[in-house]
């Protein structure tokens, strides 16, 4: 017990070297609010990283953190860690701190270039962080105090939440998100089948990018996908687990099953869609978000290739689904979960009703999609 406040194990020697240190500026005459005051960023970098491998963040259960995840925030920690240093005291890391840190890294050239730390001559095209980059160094940082706030080791609130997020868009904007109308992934398609010819990768990318918009999937959903969720009788496609997310039926349209029925004319039925020789799926997922998209981006028409990212046919999705459908039908087929709650608790849809908007929104495209389709050949 150091000064009222219960600090846990292995914390205590800290603690009481906090409180020696809080003694000694008091007889100064400098004010110091309180013992968590004293918390360095090195020490709730290490009380962080143990929360994450040991019980999470949930309030209501411990689930530790995915390795995956885990990693993840070792490796921001050491790029926050390289900024703020160890010695610094939480409590002088305010929110104008964190403002003036993000606006800086925003600018910093040569993001991920290690040819400095190595003494090599840089050959590197310079590049600045991305937003989403950013907003996940924002977000660790808020969970850094949440923890510490949480282990009575700072007083709080929290500065992170008054810090917005990067790049977040104006709500009066006509350009808030970005999508591709069904003309511009027909463009796409017809791109990627000239440009792929025979090359089996070639043909199985065309049909991953019509699975993802006409099906909504996530990235994550999409490469564990196996043959056995698609079932071609009843046209339905039952999304597997992804991370904290549960399972959801989704009816195919016209195209959607065209493309379905020959991915599984070939293959065992427990095999994945993509890449099915591969077992650890979050790095095959990597590998196409950062190496297929950015190789056929250059495939594809040039006013179009700014927004080829996989994310973006899932806003596509919504965007033509909601033209045929109402909100209840789209949430639900989509699996978004931050509905209202009147719309939780009384909007219900049966899976005919579901089947009726789906077809209604992608049936008619199916000629203008999948013209002369490649068919559905494994990535290799």
């Amino acid at each position: 017990m150091v000064e009222g406040k219960r600090i846990p194990g292995p914390w205590r020697e800290h603690a009481d070297v906090a409180a020696r240190d809080a003694r000694l500026i008091r007889e100064r005459g400098q004010q110091v609010a309180d013992i968590p005051e004293i918390l360095t960023f090195e020490d709730a970098l290490r009380l962080f990283l143990e929360r994450a491998e040991q019980r999470g963040f949930r309030r209501s259960l411990v689930q530790p953190c995915r390795p995956a995840t885990v990693r993840h925030y070792r490796e921001i920690s050491a790029t926050l860690y390289r900024r703020f240093g160890g010695s610094v005291l939480l409590p002088q890391i305010d929110s104008g701190t964190i403002t003036e840190y993000l606006a800086s890294r925003s600018t910093e050239a040569n993001f991920r270039c290690k040819c400095r730390e190595r003494k090599e001559p840089c050959t590197h095209k310079p590049q600045t962080p991305s937003g989403a980059r950013l907003n996940k160094e924002r977000q660790t940082l808020r969970l850094i105090f949440k923890t510490a706030i949480d282990a009575n080791l700072h007083p709080g609130p929290n500065p992170v939440d008054r810090v917005d997020h990067y790049g977040t868009p104006d709500t009066d904007s006509d350009e808030e998100w970005q999508f591709y109308t069904p003309d511009q992934v027909a463009q796409i398609l017809a791109a990627i089948r000239t440009s792929s010819g025979r090359c089996r990768t070639g043909s199985a990318f065309h049909d991953a990018i019509a699975i993802l918009f006409l099906a909504g999937l996530r990235l994550g959903e999409f490469v564990h996908l196996r043959r056995r969720h698609l079932d071609l009788q009843a046209g339905v496609i039952t999304v597997p687990k992804e991370g904290k997310r549960g399972t959801r039926k989704v009816p195919m349209s016209a195209p959607l099953l065209r493309i379905c029925t020959g991915l599984c004319a070939e293959g065992r039925s427990n095999e994945y869609i993509w890449r099915p020789g591969e077992g650890d799926r979050e790095k095959v997922a990597h590998d196409l978000k950062r190496n297929f998209f950015p190789r056929w981006k250059n495939k594809i028409p040039s006013d179009l290739r700014a927004r080829f990212h996989a994310h973006t046919f899932r806003h596509s999705f919504r965007s033509q689904l909601q033209l045929h459908a109402p909100e209840v039908h789209v949430d639900k087929l989509g699996g978004w979960s931050n509905r209202g709650s009147v719309s939780k608790r009384y909007g219900h849809a049966t899976l005919l009703q579901l089947r009726q908007s789906m077809l209604a929104a992608f049936d008619h495209l199916a000629d203008e999609l999948l013209e002369e389709s490649p068919g559905a050949a494994e990535a290799s």
